[in-house]
């Protein structure tokens, strides 16, 4: 059994159950916008990485406790951006304790009392608030452009030992790099249900191993030799579209035209994927993974994650994204960020953890 250091965010929806009261339906589809436009990239942008969901909960592991602070306080002012003009009874809030230490590591799960710490510290935490350990505190002073606020020791259910707390408060530092977010996407106002939602009633399981890798810039996309782990079938004359410069030509097809994924993964097991075209044109896509209630599209096999990487058609062009795995997403060899899209051509060869494809009209 491994252990290793982290820093540990746990966050909660304030009113879940008053929320889901009277507009379930409604409350379900906001949050999954949420969980998938907002939140997730924000993990993403900050090196996060989603260990477990829980209904309305949240546990996440980072490498660093500078950019778990820094996300944390992320999610809380894109969340009161969000809440701006709107009715008080409709707010979505969230609590997040942040907490620092030693955790076990059991396969694709985080163990320990560092992480019941956090979730304890998230419970003390006012609605729209960011409550960390002195742990924590100490680690980022001075490294963050944020203020802390002392709270404290404080008994918490089932630790033993006081926990000294500190609220984090944002303050006006002069353009200081820490305090600026990152500008937003807008998010629709609708979504779509083809995909259930992390925030089901029902309990999820872990995704990827939440090790902590920093991003990893790439390349220009270049014509890669042939590997021996599969072959496309016979590809057919490519569409006509606009060039996109020397070195890398994004695979055009008309709308609702769909895609083939074709090679084996590292034990010689065929793989042969299908991306509906259709799908492809909704803006959730086709998302790829272990687990059928999180994806449209599944491959049983120990190094994807549950919900592992998103396919999608824009503007006629074939993306894929990362949807921060455990063992990652690569395209000719390069891996790639992240929650960032990036175009694929016919012919491109794609590594889903150990699985490796080749794209083709499918």
């Amino acid at each position: 059994m491994d252990r290793r250091l982290a820093a540990i965010l746990h966050a909660d929806v304030v009113g879940y159950s008053r929320l889901m009261e009277g507009a379930e339906t409604r409350t379900f589809r906001e949050l999954k916008i949420l969980f998938d436009s907002v939140w997730l990239p924000a993990l993403g942008r900050h090196a996060g990485r989603l260990v477990n969901t829980a209904g309305d909960a949240m546990l996440v592991e980072f490498g660093s406790a500078v950019a778990a602070v820094r996300c944390a306080m992320e999610l809380q002012a894109v969340m009161a951006q969000r809440n701006t003009g709107r009715p008080p009874e409709r707010h979505v809030l969230l609590r997040i304790g942040l907490n620092i230490g030693e955790v076990i590591v059991d396969g694709d799960n985080i163990f320990g009392d560092e992480v019941n710490v956090a979730a304890r510290i998230q419970a003390l935490a006012e609605p729209g608030t960011v409550i960390v350990s002195s742990r924590v505190r100490d680690a980022v002073e001075g490294k963050v452009g944020f203020d802390f606020t002392d709270l404290g020791d404080q008994q918490v259910k089932n630790i033993t030992r006081a926990v000294r707390i500190h609220r984090v408060i944002a303050v006006e530092r002069g353009g200081d790099a820490a305090t600026s977010l990152p500008a937003q996407r807008p998010v629709p106002m609708e979504p779509s249900s083809r995909t259930a939602s992390p925030f089901a009633t029902e309990q999820a399981t872990p995704v990827g191993t939440p090790t902590a890798p920093a991003p990893v810039s790439h390349p220009p996309f270049q014509p890669a030799a042939p590997v021996p782990y599969g072959s496309a079938p016979p590809p057919a004359p490519a569409p006509q579209g606009p060039p996109a410069g020397p070195s890398f030509q994004p695979f055009f097809a008309s709308p609702l035209s769909g895609w083939r994924l074709a090679g084996a993964d590292r034990a010689g097991t065929p793989v042969d994927l299908r991306l509906d075209g259709g799908l492809l044109e909704q803006s959730e896509g086709v998302v790829f993974g272990r687990l059928p209630r999180y994806c449209h599209l599944t491959f049983d096999n120990d190094s994807i994650s549950r919900r592992h990487a998103r396919f999608r058609a824009v503007a006629g062009t074939l993306t894929v994204e990362d949807l921060g795995s455990t063992n990652g997403t690569a395209i000719d060899g390069q891996k790639i960020e992240p929650y960032r899209p990036v175009p694929l051509r016919e012919g491109s060869r794609v590594s889903l953890g150990e699985i490796k494809v080749v794209v083709s009209r499918g």
